[in-house]
Order: structure tokens, then sequence, then C-alpha cells
């Protein structure tokens, strides 16, 4: 079955919300400059449990999900180290 997918962006080493209402985490494409870390979890606190523990190296990358990942909530994004950007495809 095709659903509609969104893109979503976080820039730089960030936190916050990215995304309300329930959703279904299709895919990741990052950047980063060195070691970082982008932590997504349900819900649009920091409160709510990690769905995705993402660690990086230098350089760029993408993470695809058969079947994806089910946020019901929402998505809470925060990004650490040298972490320069993300898309995350939802849908």
């Amino acid at each position: 079955m095709d659903t509609e997918v969104t893109a979503v962006r976080i820039a730089g080493v960030a936190s916050g919300p990215l995304f309300t209402g329930r959703t279904r985490l299709k895919g990741v494409v990052f950047c980063a400059t060195g070691a970082g870390q982008l932590e997504l979890r349900d819900g649009i606190t920091n409160a709510g449990p990690v769905k995705l523990l993402l660690d990086v190296v230098a350089g760029t990358g993408d993470v695809q999900i058969p079947g994806g990942i089910v946020f019901k909530d929402g998505v809470y994004a925060t990004s650490s180290g040298l972490f320069v950007s993300a898309n995350l495809l939802l849908g």
C-alpha cells in the first residue's frame, strides 16, 4: 500500500517536536562532520519512549526502514555531537 510521504528536516544540534499526531518513520537521510547522534522519541516531549537512536560518523548516509517505525503521539527529536542535519521521511 502506498502512502503519502512528508519530509521533515532537523538542522544542527537541536531538540524539539518535529511532528504531532500518529505517523510512521520510513527513512532518515543524514549528514555529520564527525561523531554525532540522533534520538527520536514517541510524543511531543523528551519524556516519551525512545523509538530510534542513530549514531553517526563523519559523512552522509541514509537508513531505510521497511514497514517503518510507528510513532503514536508525534516525533520528538534530539541531535547532538557533530550532527549537521537530517531529513526524516514520515508517512
